[in-house]
């Protein structure tokens, strides 16, 4: 971990600046696997994730809900399934690109994943991480859109809240969805694009100041990533700020007009069919 704390030089080679690794296949100078970093903040030390233990599940609330194919018009169909085959060809794509980085590999096996590797396979490996990325945010699209869907099938008066463009473009440290009905009510929603999709995590600080990791779904999760949009909020000098929707969230909380919920896709092949629901217990 020195070395990733110590010198900038070698943490931009090896690492994006969210501490994930540039090439998950790539080895250090020494040979060694990377391992993936993590920290609380910014102005902390890196560390190993692994040497965190593993987030806890979330609880539910009652039991799942699911959404059927015929519940949406011919029109949103038709939408969904455009999405969902791009997410399939996308998918495809990136399958095709393993196959021709594994046979290139088999071809070139000197110095594999180090500086020295055949300048094929270095060529088949950033097609194949970029095709691999392709498939991520045409999955991530999705699963966006199955959302959007489940929610007005649910609440047809709801409006999407517009996040302010203080939220990382990234989409790290914010809700994917956030939706307001006239009555008050707000769905806060994490949205995935299959069933396989797991909820994703971060890492905060407990009551001691240590780290530790988090998983969506979670009443600590749900309550830094308010914390978070307060933060970035306060800085902000525009009318409608993440601070005044957090501070909107967190009064609906308190008349239990919140639904935190789950909502995963289920394409069949190229086609939209359905979705599953799944509210979230932060009590």
């Amino acid at each position: 971990m020195e070395k990733a704390n110590t010198d900038p030089e070698w943490f931009e080679k090896y690492y994006k600046s969210n501490g994930h690794r540039r090439d998950t296949a790539f080895l250090d100078e020494n040979g060694n696997t990377l391992p993936q970093l993590t920290r609380a903040s910014e102005g902390d030390p890196w560390i190993s994730k692994d040497t965190l233990p593993p987030p806890e599940k979330p609880d539910y609330l009652g039991e799942t809900e699911y959404g059927d194919r015929d519940h949406a018009s011919p029109g949103q169909r038709e939408e969904l399934d455009r999405f969902a085959q791009e997410r399939r060809e996308a998918i495809d794509r990136a399958n095709e690109t393993k196959s021709d980085l594994r046979e290139s590999e088999n071809n070139h096996p000197e110095g594999l994943k180090t500086k020295d590797e055949h300048p094929t396979v270095t060529e088949k490996r950033q097609e194949y991480a970029s095709a691999q990325h392709d498939a991520t945010k045409k999955s991530e699209a999705f699963g966006e859109k199955v959302a959007e869907q489940a929610v007005l099938e649910r609440y047809p008066d709801a409006e999407k809240v517009e996040i302010p463009d203080t939220a990382p473009k990234n989409g790290n440290d914010q809700f994917d969805q956030i939706w307001k009905t006239k009555d008050g009510k707000y769905i806060v929603v994490e949205a995935k694009s299959d069933a396989s999709t797991p909820l994703g995590e971060r890492t905060i600080k407990n009551e001691n100041g240590e780290p530790k990791r988090t998983s969506q779904g979670t009443r600590e999760y749900f309550d830094d990533t308010l914390e978070k949009m307060r933060n970035r909020g306060a800085r902000d000098t525009n009318n409608k700020t993440e601070q005044d929707i957090a501070k909107e969230i967190e009064r609906a909380r308190k008349k239990g007009k919140i639904e935190y919920v789950e909502i995963k896709g289920n394409p069949k092949n190229e086609k939209y069919n359905g979705y599953k629901y799944k509210k979230f217990n932060i009590n």
